[in-house]
């Protein structure tokens, strides 16, 4: 149906498909030569699936930063705080740590909830730039 396929579009594992086979094709018109066959270096590699990782974090974050508040702030659709709170209920002790891992756990405010898209929007510009600097950011994206 219809409903499900814009869920698919819409998801980072499509995106991130998508920019993967963007780069692919590009690459192999930019460096195909039929007589001189180049091969790509490790570090080239490498590089490219860091800063693809970074686009698809920039856009899943960036375009969830708007919606953040009003989906899972405190007067949102589905407040997260309703979620830490019957998690905590349902798994007491670390148990809710090791089942839901997020530092929301220590302030589920909406500016924290921001806060989180902002350092994933900072976290993809990072793996886009490259370098030591990008592998950061790829973490602090997952983080």
């Amino acid at each position: 149906s219809n409903s499900s396929l814009g869920a698919m579009a819409a998801g980072p594992k499509f995106a991130f498909v998508v920019s993967l086979v963007v780069a692919t094709v590009l690459l192999s018109y930019l460096f195909s030569d039929p007589i001189d066959r180049w091969t790509p270096t490790p570090q080239l590699t490498w590089g490219l699936v860091s800063r693809g990782f970074g686009v698809v974090y920039l856009i899943v974050f960036g375009s969830f930063h708007v919606q953040v508040v009003p989906l899972c702030g405190r007067k949102g659709v589905t407040p997260v705080a309703h979620l830490l709170a019957q998690a905590k209920k349902d798994y007491p002790g670390l148990k809710k740590v090791l089942y839901f891992p997020t530092w929301l756990w220590l302030n589920d405010s909406d500016a924290a909830l921001q806060l989180t898209t902002a350092s994933g929007i900072l976290g993809g510009l990072l793996a886009i730039y490259g370098g030591f600097v990008g592998w950061l950011g790829l973490l602090l994206s997952h983080a």
